[in-house]
């Protein structure tokens, strides 16, 4: 199950890029992620995911880096990449959120 908490003007828009950037995860992954907007930049948080590999981990990045950091942070972790078809539909769906 993945939750997402943001807050924040443009919020929508980001948790979008969030979950398209986690693409399709298996109902038995846990994940809780946060999201708060400060001045021209947001606060992302993965609070748990499965194994507990990026439990704590935060960064600080432009809305428009959000997809892009999500990815690098889970290909780092282990957790795969997205296929090439997976990417370009995440890109697009952050590009109409904005």
């Amino acid at each position: 199950m993945v939750r997402i908490l943001v807050d924040g003007e443009g919020s929508r828009a980001v948790e979008l890029c969030i979950r398209a950037a986690l693409g399709d995860r298996a109902n038995g992954e846990q994940w809780l992620i946060s999201a708060v907007k400060l001045p021209a930049r947001w606060v992302v948080s993965f609070l748990v995911s499965p194994d507990d590999r990026l439990g704590g981990y935060t960064w600080v990045c432009p809305a428009h880096q959000v997809r892009a950091a999500i990815e690098d942070s889970l290909r780092k972790a282990g957790f795969g990449t997205l296929t090439a078809t997976e990417a370009r539909q995440a890109a697009l769906a952050c590009e109409q959120a904005f």
